[in-house]
């Protein structure tokens, strides 16, 4: 399991318009979870001379914090990102570090930080998974399971099974997505480049719960949300929050938001885009106290 974060800064917090700016730089940390940390600079300040409008907001802390990322490339000894067979309290204390770098930072009075997880360890949930909501479609952006199309070398690339994950992995030979496609459905492998087999499981259900958290000063206390929503609801609050026309209502609901919305397939572009959790009008969490998770007094990491 891989944890991941997400930073969003709001520069017009305060100037009676509840809105979010585009997002600005992604560093990586967990390469199962693809772990990142986004940040803007929108405050209404000069750039500095070296710095371009928009620039990433220069917060020692912050820098500090996320540059103490270590997904284990080169072993375990300094492994921190919840992933077995590392100490899970490990991850634990990065997360805590991260947040409380932004908790205590100048920033911290217009941003909102999503932490979740890549999936769900692989323990039992009681809860059937819906149905993606992607217009009924198969699949949210008309690429079927093992038919990956690309640009790497278009116009080769564009066909059905012709992109380049779809059969090479930079650490398998035969861990490729035409491979586990043709494993899941054996009638797939009989023709993966012709039409999908309409028996053979495709990308139109969503997956078991995972954990979230929104950690910000517009954060509702003590708020659960009952709204299903899924990885790509954090793509939609940023398309909505970042990215809609101007001509677009930000307090209306999402599905209203479609035309003025951008998006990129039709998974995001129906996700809930999580507003439910936060009240950008009165930031009721802004002086609520964030505690710090230790490492692990005792390391239970395999040496």
């Amino acid at each position: 399991v891989g944890v991941g974060i997400t930073i969003a800064r709001d520069p017009l917090h305060g100037s009676g318009r509840a809105a979010l700016p585009h997002p600005a730089l992604a560093l990586g940390n967990d390469a199962h979870a693809a772990q990142g940390i986004g940040m803007t600079d929108g405050r209404q300040r000069q750039p500095a001379s070296d710095e371009a409008p928009h620039a990433i907001p220069k917060d020692a802390a912050i820098l500090a914090a996320s540059r103490r990322s270590n997904f284990g490339l080169f072993g375990i000894a300094g492994e921190n990102d919840e992933h077995p067979p590392t100490d899970i309290q490990r991850g634990q204390a990065f997360v805590s570090l991260v947040v409380n770098a932004l908790r205590h930072g100048p920033y911290w009075q217009d941003t909102v930080i999503f932490i979740t997880y890549d999936e769900h360890g692989g323990y039992y949930d009681h809860v059937a998974p819906p149905p993606a909501r992607q217009e009924s479609a198969r699949t949210p952006d008309g690429i079927s399971p093992g038919q990956c199309a690309d640009l790497s070398l278009p116009p080769f690339s564009l066909q059905p099974g012709a992109g380049a994950e779809c059969s090479h992995n930079f650490l398998s030979t035969t861990d490729t997505t035409t491979n586990d496609a043709a494993a899941l459905c054996p009638d797939f492998a009989v023709d993966p480049t012709g039409p999908f087999p309409l028996h053979c499981a495709s990308f139109d259900q969503l997956g078991v719960r995972v954990p979230f958290l929104a950690v910000s000063p517009f954060s509702k206390p003590q708020y659960v949300s009952h709204t299903v929503g899924d990885h790509t609801s954090i793509l939609a609050f940023i398309e909505k929050r970042f990215l809609s026309l101007a001509s677009s209502s930000l307090d209306g609901d999402e599905d209203s938001e479609e035309i003025t919305r951008q998006f990129l397939t039709k998974r995001d572009k129906h996700a809930h885009t999580l507003e439910d959790m936060f009240d950008f009008d009165n930031s009721p969490s802004t002086n609520t106290a964030v505690t710090v998770a230790a490492p692990p007094a005792q390391d239970c990491t395999p040496k």
